[in-house]
This record gives C-alpha cells, structure tokens and sequence, in this order.
C-alpha cells in the first residue's frame, strides 16, 4: 500500500510483529492502516488559486536563477570573476588573448594569464561560490515544484526541466574548471561534502530530464528548450570522448532542429541583426527581472563590457597576436595549420595615431576582422580604429581590441540597460551554444569514425558562410582588408581531417572563451600553450618566465576557503 507524501513517496502499512498474530492485533493493525488511508487521503491537491501562486513564485525564482548565469545576478555581488563567456579561464589562459588593460589593473587575473595561479586567488573563490548559489536555487526550485505542486505537475514538470538544464550548466562550469567538485544533489544544506565521485553521469542525468520534460519551443527568447538540452548533452558528452553517444543527438539537431546558420556571421554578434536562427542556448541581458516570463541576465560588471573597445570601454580581454595570426590564409584561401605563427599579422604598436600606419596587405580570413579590433580597419559603427588612442597600455597588452561583444554607436541609444563601466554593454546577450557549435562536433565525430567525406562536408558548411557571407566594407565601400578564403577540396587523411576540425573551431569561435577548454579536451594542451609561451614572451615581456605545468595547471585550485569549509574535500594535483 502506497500514498503520496509531499516529497517523497513512502509506504503507508502498519507496524509488523512475528510474536503477536492474535486477534486483537489484527484489529489493532486493521485500525493503524485506516488511519495511514485516511492521512493519505487528506493530504489534498493545491487549489487552482495556490497553485497560479506557487506557479508565479516558482517562475520568479527560475528568471533569478537565469539571472545568474553571469555571476550572482545581484548588483550588489562582484561578477568580475565570473562572466559566463568565460573569457578571464577560457581565452586569457589559452593563446587567444592577454589579460589586458594595465600590469596594476586586476593583478589576480594577471596571475591566472601567466599560470601563476594559487588556491587563494579570489577569482576562483568567487567563482566557485557563484557557480554553487546557483546550483543551490535550482535544488531549491526542483524540491519546491515536487513539495508543492507534485511529481506530475505538467508546468512544473516543465519549470523542473528548466532548473536541471540550468542545474546541469552550472555543474558543467565547475567540473571543466576545476575537474574534482562535489554534487549537491538536491539537499541544500550539505555540510560533510566530499570531491571524489565522478560527477559526469549526475550532469548527464540532469540534462536527459530537461529533454523529456522541456518543450521544443519557448514563447521567451532565452528559456531552454528541449533541442538546447539535446545540444548541452551532446556537449558534455563530447567532453567526455563519448563521440557515438553524442552522434544521435548531434544528428537529431542538424536534421530535425530549428536552427541554421546566419547568412552574416557577425549576426551572431550584432544586437540589431540577432535573429536567433542559429542560437541554440543563449544568455540573455534584460533591463530588469521584473514579472516577466523572459530570462534575464543582469551582472553590471560582467566580462564583456569590460572588454577591449573604444575609449568609454575597458580594456580587458584583448586578443594576442597569435590569434590574430591564425586568421592568415594561403593563395587558395586556406589555414596555414603548422606556419600562420612564423611572421605577424602587420600591427601599429609603437606607432601613435596620428602617425601613419598601413594595415597588413595579405590573405586574411573575413572572421578576423568581426573578431578583433586593429588600426586600420572600420570598428563597428565608430569609425575606423585608430590604434594606439583606443589602447589603454599599448607596450603591456598589445595593439588589438575584443571586438565581438561591443555594441555599437547606434544600438546603445536602444539598449536595455547602461552601467556604470559601458554604456548600453549589458543589454548584448552572450550565444553560449549555437548551431556552428552543433555542426564542428559533429564533424569531430566523423573524424573519429574516420568518416572524411562527412566531416569535409560540415566544415565546408561552415567556412562557405564565412566565404559568401558579408564582408567588412571600408568607407568606399571596397573590402577593409584582403579576405581570401576557400574551401577545402579534400581530407586526404585523418590526421589532416583532425588538424582541420580543430583549426576551424578556433577561427570560428575566436575569443568566445572555449579555447583553453578544447585544447585540453582535445589533448593539444600542453604543446599549445608551450609554443605560444616561446613566441609571445619575446612581444609580451610580462609572460616571461610563465610556465605551464603538466599536471597541475590543466584544471583550476580548489578555493582554500572551500577546503576550509569543507575538510573531507582533496585539493587537485600540483598544488
């Protein structure tokens, strides 16, 4: 016999005793199980008037926890630590980007660059303490739709589906960062945590809920859908080497999803032109999270706007000339996978502006010039970078400006929001899957299955929307630079297919804060990085003497503060 109790499901039967079987007991025991019924029975259904209410609450709680994809989602908490592209763990402490700005400005951070990092720098504590409020409000959201609304809520099925994939993300976070973290389930108040189970099957759990019980489609742009689930899944799996597990579902969203690729890749980046087409699973910014069905992604200092722009901005986040390399083609407009980095890119550094300077005049793929601000060449609706007057500390950061996530002149007089840092930044969303994500994983997967033929197809797919695509126009309307780009007529080998896959993800997601994550994943890691070390050291004199150690610099320090909350946690190797 069974009823339902809240939370739980438990057993409703009488007290069981071998040595007493007489009559009176049995009436004894008939009596217990009528009244265990009758308490069943009473514990009722919500009214339609609790349950609008709980429904609103619950709703309410969900646009705070999408609130917090960029930190605390609190103006009054610090977000510097922990901007959801990524990009102070992702970019700065791979090869795409320097820390930026001035020696003296964030000198935590300059650590992390130069993997000088400790357990007690304050970016992870911070970061580890966002990533795990969030995950508790989700644990919060999932026990409150189950105590007050039951398991079978079909809304709260379906607010539940949204907590998990959310739940899911934020797990993702911590384990790419720091590997060895604890779950904490759904019980908010664990206080003997422990970091030595393998949390993976517990993030993949999470995310095949979101995919039973999320719709295909939301009414608001920015909540999860069940096609984001699939593609977050897939996700994890990838990073687990589990490519055929991946496959289906890689498949699913290429055949069957909603998605295409923008005819324009900038539109990927562009307020104005965001059509969502190609957005899989976007973060949203929003003036408030008032009574709304729209997600909201508040954070007034959060990375992007403290990126490298034009004067009113910041100047973090600035691409390193090994990116910028990396966008040289060949004569038939291909990547030059083993040579981009023998010469530079021409830059102005050194060179004030109002001396003369003429940009570089090779072959050059289009997605640089929407990816990294250089002198020369149109910026967004500003004008035409000037270099040096638009850098904070040439001689310290370079000559080069993040250029993705500033808004533009035009789009600021509509933005949703301005800060105290940037103008207008906050209302830019940040597409933390879209579909060209989709597509180079499935072509990993058919490099693994030494299906060449496939992957040449998909990563054409890509590079034929950076070919037909838009071009960046100077004020004569004539290209701003010497974009060639071309396809590629053949993977003769496996290898070649690899190198090709792996190049492709960098050109195409350049400064969107995953570099570090893929090399690693990718087992590219340690060269990487020791060759972009032996290069860069000789322009940046402040990465001298960085070094990056095997075995201990892949993953992130547990926090001490964590350690010291929590004793039976182990740090990580190396430290």
């Amino acid at each position: 016999m069974f009823c339902l109790d809240r939370s739980t499901v438990k057993k409703c039967r009488p007290a069981y005793r071998p040595w007493s079987t007489g009559p009176l007991v049995l009436i004894l025991v008939f009596l217990l199980s009528m009244i265990s019924i009758q308490g069943c029975k009473e514990k009722k259904k919500p009214s339609t008037k609790e349950r609008m209410s709980d429904l609103i609450d619950l709703n309410m709680a969900m646009i705070e926890i999408y609130g917090m994809l960029n930190g605390d989602g609190d103006h009054n908490e610090r977000t510097w630590e922990t901007p959801v592209d990524n990009w102070i763990y992702g970019d700065v402490t791979s090869d795409n980007s320097y820390k930026g700005t001035t020696a003296e400005d964030h000198p935590r951070a300059l650590e992390i660059e130069t993997y000088n990092w400790q357990p007690d720098n304050e970016y992870f504590n911070v970061r580890w303490n966002s990533l795990y409020k969030a995950i508790g409000k989700c644990n919060e959201v999932v026990h409150t739709i189950t105590d007050k609304l039951g398991p079978e809520d079909p809304k709260g099925l379906q607010l539940a589906g949204e907590a998990r994939f959310l739940r899911g993300h934020f797990y993702f976070q911590a384990k790419i960062l720091w590997n060895h973290v604890p779950w904490l389930g759904e019980n908010k108040n664990a206080s003997d945590l422990t970091n030595d189970t393998d949390i993976w099957p517990m993030i993949d759990s999470d995310f095949q809920y979101a995919i039973l019980h999320l719709p295909d489609s939301q009414r608001a742009p920015g909540r999860v859908t069940s096609w984001a689930a699939k593609a977050y899944l897939a996700k994890a799996l990838m990073y687990q080497h589990k490519y055929q597990a991946a496959k289906p579902l890689l498949d699913d969203i290429i055949q069957n999803g909603p998605y295409s690729l923008e005819t324009c890749y900038f539109d990927n980046f562009s307020k104005a032109a965001m059509k969502y087409s190609e957005s899989v699973f976007n973060a949203e910014y929003i003036i408030e999270s008032s009574r709304t069905e729209t997600p909201v992604r508040q954070g007034e200092e959060g990375g992007e706007l403290l990126e490298a722009g034009p004067k009113e901005y910041c100047a973090f986040h600035q691409p390193s000339q090994n990116l910028v390399n990396a966008y040289k083609t060949s004569s038939e407009g291909l990547p030059l996978f083993d040579t981009y980095n023998n010469s530079d890119v021409k830059n102005d550094e050194g060179i004030p502006s109002d001396k003369p300077f003429t940009p570089y005049r090779g072959n050059l793929d289009p997605r640089l010039d929407y990816t990294v601000g250089r002198r020369g060449i149109p910026f967004l609706d500003y004008g035409i970078h000037p270099g040096m007057d638009w850098i904070v500390d040439q001689a310290f950061a370079g000559p080069y400006s993040m250029k993705k996530y500033i808004l533009s002149h035009a789009d600021k007089n509509t933005a949703a929001m301005s800060s105290s840092w940037a103008e207008g930044a906050d209302s830019k969303s940040y597409r933390v899957i879209r579909f060209a994500h989709i597509l180079l994983w499935r072509a990993e997967v058919a490099v693994e299955e030494n299906d060449l033929k496939y992957a040449l197809e998909l990563v054409n797919r890509i590079r034929n929307r950076a070919k037909t695509g838009c071009r960046l126009s100077g004020p004569d309307g004539r290209p701003a630079a010497r974009y060639v780009i071309g396809l590629y007529k053949n993977f003769p080998d496996r290898e070649y297919a690899q190198k090709a896959v792996e190049f492709e993800t960098r050109l195409e997601f350049g400064m969107e804060g995953d570099r570090f994550f893929n090399l690693r994943r990718w087992g590219r890691l340690e060269p990487a990085i020791h060759d972009y070390l032996a290069k860069e050291q000789l322009k940046r004199t402040y990465l001298k003497g960085a070094v990056f150690t095997t075995g201990k610099n892949e993953y992130l320090p547990i926090p001490v503060e964590v350690l010291n909350r929590y004793p039976k946690m182990k740090q990580n190797p190396g430290y």
